[in-house]
């Protein structure tokens, strides 16, 4: 029995997808999380960053690199909407703290968005890349629904052609990412037929 993205339901979600899936999963977790972290040398320099600012950076990087491969290992359905969910949220959260907005931002949004586009079926893919690209779109034009943060005095607002751009970069991979995982499925179930 199969559902979707190729997941059979008799075997646990890793094994049951296709092994490209997996890959291309495995791979930009490990380059965003890798990239998060070489900028953290420049976020975290500056007579703003107050002590506790490192722990709450890296450990947010690495709470979004377990929770992905949580979903990575999860069904389709409910439990990998809610990780997802959690994803955003913690994206919001360490974006709220930090001014690298095109760079350690950014990164993480890209993983986020495209392991979105890999385990999510469309059209639920971009119904819920759409939501988190709001979600974290608002949290940064209007950072004040968020309330005070003690790790950062002022919230950086990005200027508006800083968050067309960021909008538009993650939608871009977003759309990419829908795209090819939905060319890989179609590539399967044609092999299938064969």
């Amino acid at each position: 029995m199969m559902s979707a993205r190729g997941t059979s339901v008799d075997v646990p979600p890793f094994f049951g997808r296709k092994p490209i899936v997996n890959v291309i999963h495995i791979s930009v977790l490990l380059a965003t999380c890798g990239l998060a972290l070489a900028f953290f040398p420049a976020i975290s320099s500056g007579p703003d960053v107050h002590p506790y600012f490192p722990a709450t950076y890296l450990g947010s990087i690495a709470a979004s690199a377990v929770l992905s491969v949580f979903a990575l290992l999860s069904r389709p359905g409910m439990w990998l909407y809610a990780i997802m969910a959690l994803r955003v949220y913690l994206l919001v959260v360490l974006g709220y703290s930090i001014g690298a907005f095109l760079s350690a931002r950014l990164v993480l949004g890209i993983g986020l968005m495209a392991e979105i586009g890999v385990l999510v079926a469309l059209p639920a893919a971009l119904v819920i890349a759409g939501l988190a690209i709001a979600a974290l779109a608002l949290a940064q034009a209007v950072p004040f629904i968020l309330g005070s943060s003690s790790l950062v005095d002022v919230p950086p607002r990005p200027t508006l052609d800083q968050l067309r751009a960021y909008c538009f970069v993650l939608a871009a991979f977003a759309g990419a990412a829908a795209v090819l995982a939905r060319m890989a499925e179609r590539q399967r179930e044609q092999d299938e037929l064969v």
